[in-house]
């Protein structure tokens, strides 16, 4: 993940991609880079990343809320889930920290509730 981040925030993502999924090529017997590729090899490859993951290309087609006007935008899906993420654990942080002040229960007796029971129990709070 974190070399297609870099690949992504790169001056030439499309180049560091390429350079990131050639293991090795070789013309002539020689060693060559992955940006040396002939356009129609580079081509290809970006063909067969493609057909080997569909679903790791997303474009929406958008329309402007103000203007009604129709563009094109990609998902970025790994900030789309580190974000989903990333509230769902701070969410179960705070209602750790609701149920052991409530209760007095440490972390780890908190966890090992069923996420239906966290869930009463803090409805249960809530009345309070």
């Amino acid at each position: 993940m974190a070399d297609l981040t870099a690949a992504a925030r790169d001056a030439d993502p499309r180049r560091a991609l390429l350079a990131r999924c050639v293991v090795t090529a070789v013309r002539d017997g020689q060693p060559v880079s992955a940006d040396a590729l002939p356009v129609a090899v580079q081509r290809r490859i970006a063909e067969a990343a493609r057909a080997a993951d569909p679903g790791g290309d997303v474009t929406l087609n958008v329309a402007c809320p103000e203007c009604g006007e129709g563009t094109r935008a990609e998902l970025d899906i790994a900030s789309y889930l580190w974000t989903e993420l990333d509230a769902w654990a701070r969410d179960l942080l705070l209602d750790v920290h609701l149920l052991a002040t409530a209760y007095g229960w440490s972390e780890p007796e908190i966890l090992a509730l069923s996420p239906l029971r966290r869930r009463y129990y803090l409805e249960l709070c809530a009345d309070v």
